[in-house]
């Protein structure tokens, strides 16, 4: 019965209700844009836009679905020097772009496979000779192996165990890779770290009266001095806001996710991420939905923390103002910082913020390990061990500061 009144009483207050309303219009404005903003050319005087468009490269691309062997690698490059006219250095005509739009995203792999570790160029397919073709899982483990093993400074912050780790993932990873048309996680990856960006700062506004609105309007005298007020209220409030962050998380994650999909297709659900054209060198061994889940469970837990920070401040703060400012403070300015002059044990420390959940992109993208004692730990590894603490300590602390507080 407490429980269902304050689950009323955060969603019966007019900012809940506005910050809800700016959510949901941010959720369907990031749908809208995913789907309206993709284009396919048909001449140099025609572009479809929108569902047309996607539905023309999900015929067309899906036409290349196949495992990527040395036979498909072979005849991407063949295919490759047609469209160029056998170009010396691989560049296209405005023909030649309206042609390799059908192969894209495997003449994408294959510059990845035989470019640097930094370095990315697209006409490198253009370029090669289909005497190279076997080399293209090679390559991959190569790139990493060597720089791994450089003088380069971004290779010289990992320890010794950490850049193991690295070639050690690269050498297990099955292959070969199956590759589909896949465009829709390409766009869940790309397009959906706004809105949990923003689902974390709503259930921020959303919970941050919880403690501190009592405290603001006097109802704290009465609260304290009732029978419940310091126990069965106090885990009510905590209970009703972890309840309300779920439910809004995920409505909203589901929202957006499930109408990507619906539009896009889930084909290449079952691919390795390796093949998703951002993600070539990432040293996490997971399918495109597997990233996916991570990814959510990780924001999950992210909105959780930030949820539980939320109401530890609001314990112990007078106004709702006080109680939002810190929070949005821990969102909003990491992402800020510029770290490339910064010391390793600052930026491992940067990695772990709650921000970093909303960007799935960056989390399977960048090389983030920590190593404790001869055990390395992957960025979502440490999230989740972290994170886990963090709320379980916060929890009865929050609690006992509520109890203790006094009432005028």
């Amino acid at each position: 019965m407490i429980l269902k009144y304050e689950i009323k009483k955060i969603l019966s207050k007019k900012g809940t209700l506005i910050a809800l309303l700016v959510l949901l219009i941010i959720t369907v404005c990031s749908i809208l844009y995913t789907i309206h903003y993709p284009s396919w050319d048909i001449d140099d005087n025609t572009t479809i836009h929108g569902i047309k468009a996607i539905k023309m490269a999900k015929q067309e691309k899906s036409k290349n679905n196949a495992i990527i062997t040395e036979d498909v690698v072979s005849s991407i490059i063949n295919e490759y020097k047609v469209i160029s006219n056998n170009s010396i250095d691989g560049t296209l005509s405005a023909e030649g772009w309206l042609k390799i739009q059908y192969i894209d995203d495997l003449v994408v792999l294959v510059d990845n496979s035989y470019g640097s570790f930094h370095d990315f160029n697209y006409y490198l397919c253009g370029q090669l000779s289909t005497s190279q073709s076997n080399q293209f899982y090679q390559n991959r483990i190569k790139q990493i192996k060597e720089w791994a093993n450089s003088d380069e400074n971004d290779a010289l912050r990992y320890t010794e165990k950490e850049r193991e780790y690295f070639i050690h993932s690269a050498e297990t990873l099955e292959t070969p890779f199956a590759y589909s048309y896949m465009d829709g996680w390409k766009e869940i990856f790309n397009g959906g770290a706004l809105v949990l960006f923003c689902v974390m700062l709503v259930l921020c506004i959303i919970i941050a009266p919880v403690f501190c609105n009592e405290y603001q309007s006097g109802m704290d005298n009465i609260l304290m001095s009732s029978q419940y007020g310091r126990s069965k209220v106090a885990y009510a409030k905590v209970f009703s806001s972890y309840i309300i962050t779920t439910v809004v998380y995920w409505s909203s994650v589901l929202l957006y996710n499930l109408s990507v999909l619906l539009v896009y297709g889930t084909d290449g659900a079952n691919c390795i991420i390796q093949t998703n054209r951002g993600f070539w060198k990432s040293f996490y061994h997971l399918t495109n939905i597997q990233a996916l889940g991570v990814s959510l469970g990780l924001a999950y837990l992210g909105s959780l923390l930030m949820v539980s920070l939320t109401m530890f401040i609001s314990s112990k703060a007078k106004t709702t103002f006080e109680a939002i400012i810190i929070p949005f403070v821990v969102l909003l300015i990491p992402p800020m910082i510029n770290t490339r002059y910064m010391p390793k044990i600052v930026i491992d420390i940067l990695n772990l913020l709650p921000n970093n959940t909303a960007d799935s992109t960056s989390i399977f993208q960048e090389y983030n390990v920590y190593q404790i004692g001869e055990k390395v730990f992957s960025q979502c590894q440490m999230i989740l061990i972290v994170y886990l603490i963090c709320i379980i300590i916060l929890l009865p602390i929050m609690l006992h500061s509520y109890r203790k507080h006094k009432i005028n």
